[in-house]
């Protein structure tokens, strides 16, 4: 009976430490995503006075415009500071995901204490377009973000606009792409089907004349005994006797 109490108890005690664990575990995601800011209403949050005040209406005009466009939702985050154990990367792929959690999105992110950016992508944007083309873009975008002889300011504003643009390009291909595609496989069917259609004509001329080959060839012509009689002098070679089937003539 004291086996079987201790037993008991130390299956509580596991079952009661894994459910704590799981609670910890819960509570620190709740904090976690709990910290994350709100979007922001013009696309832009600046926590790091990167970009100047004005500047920010003629971003969200332009973010707006590239989502009518494209049906991608850009988002710019700067900041000064990120917790302990954190990067800007990960706080990039955090608030693009929070900020849009489906479709395809692209955001700019920028780290002023680490002098570090993040450009993240939704699956969705990777899967639109052509991979390597979005890598060119990513590279182009860093290239101008890290231009340290250029005001802050100037390097996220262009970054950002060069983004929207290059996605938008690819946006613009790939439709004609899809529209070229579609002509295409119209022409194709059209053209298999008169295929079909003169392959069907030529099938049924050639079986129609096998037919009468065949016809021709299964033919038997019954021609009745003839008996011609030798007559000397006779006009036009004499005359013709015919018997058609029927006993012979009886003779009296």
């Amino acid at each position: 009976m004291t086996s079987l109490r201790s037993a008991a108890r130390a299956h509580f005690s596991r079952w009661a430490g894994w459910c704590l664990v799981l609670s910890c575990l819960a509570g620190w995601a709740g904090k976690a995503a709990a910290a994350l800011p709100a979007a922001p209403a013009q696309h832009v949050l600046d926590m790091a006075r990167a970009v100047p005040p004005e500047a920010i209406p003629p971003i969200a005009a332009a973010a707006e415009e590239f989502r009518a466009a494209t049906g991608c939702t850009f988002w710019l985050f700067a900041t000064s500071f990120v917790e302990p154990g954190a990067n800007i990367k990960t706080r990039a792929k955090e608030l693009r995901r929070a900020w849009s959690p489906t479709g395809k999105a692209a955001l700019l992110a920028y780290d002023r204490s680490t002098a570090t950016y993040s450009v993240t992508l939704s699956p969705e944007v990777w899967a639109a377009y052509s991979t390597p083309e979005v890598v060119q873009t990513l590279q182009e975008v860093g290239s101008l973000v890290g231009k340290e002889v250029d005001p802050l300011d100037q390097r996220l504003i262009g970054a950002s606009n060069l983004l929207m643009q290059r996605l938008t390009a690819l946006h613009e291909v790939r439709a004609l792409q899809n529209r070229f595609l579609q002509r295409r496989e119209w022409m194709l069917a059209a053209v298999l089907l008169g295929l079909l259609v003169c392959g069907a004509i030529i099938a049924r001329i050639l079986s129609a004349r096998r037919a009468k080959r065949e016809a021709y060839a299964s033919e038997v012509f019954y021609f009745p005994d003839v008996e011609v009689a030798i007559r000397f002098g006779a006009p036009f070679g004499g005359g013709v006797i015919g018997q058609l089937g029927g006993p012979p003539p009886r003779e009296d």
